[in-house]
């Protein structure tokens, strides 16, 4: 009887292991590396923009498309230098027009501005912080926006 069970262990063992050979391992499909964390580029008032940064694979991302933006903003919590999201975010133009009206649900935002004059405006927990900021065709406009600790 011990032979007749070994037997037919070694016959379920060799089946099973031929069933597993038949079959390729299934790997779950991967992203492509540019896809993962990857921004979702937006339109309002034919300004086109970016928003991202949660996340390493997202800050590589957009460091990635930053190129293609002419304005760069980045949103950070003083003293601590962490990084904001949630940020509402407005752009007018030197005649006081409202261009862009957003919230950034990331700590880097980019947008691709005509040359001109902008005042741009960041709020976070309730205070909004203002620069006026000069977009020329030569070379991008990098501005951060610092909040205070709320203490």
């Amino acid at each position: 009887m011990r032979d007749f069970v070994a037997l037919s262990l070694s016959f379920a063992l060799i089946g099973a292991g031929a069933a597993y050979a038949a079959e390729p391992p299934q790997q779950a499909p991967s992203a492509a590396p540019s896809a993962i964390g990857a921004p979702q580029p937006q339109t309002q008032g034919g300004i086109s923009f970016v928003v991202g940064g949660v996340g390493d694979n997202s800050q590589d991302a957009m460091r990635s498309l930053a190129h293609n933006y002419d304005l760069r903003l980045t949103f950070v919590q003083k003293p601590s230098g962490e990084y904001l999201a949630d940020v509402g975010v407005t752009v007018e133009n030197a005649h006081g027009k409202t261009l862009l009206d957003t919230n950034a649900d990331g700590p880097l935002f980019y947008a691709q501005l005509p040359p001109g004059r902008y005042k741009v405006s960041a709020t976070s927990n309730g205070r909004t912080l203002t620069h006026s900021i000069d977009v020329t065709a030569d070379h991008p406009v990098r501005q951060a926006f610092y909040w205070p600790s709320a203490s």
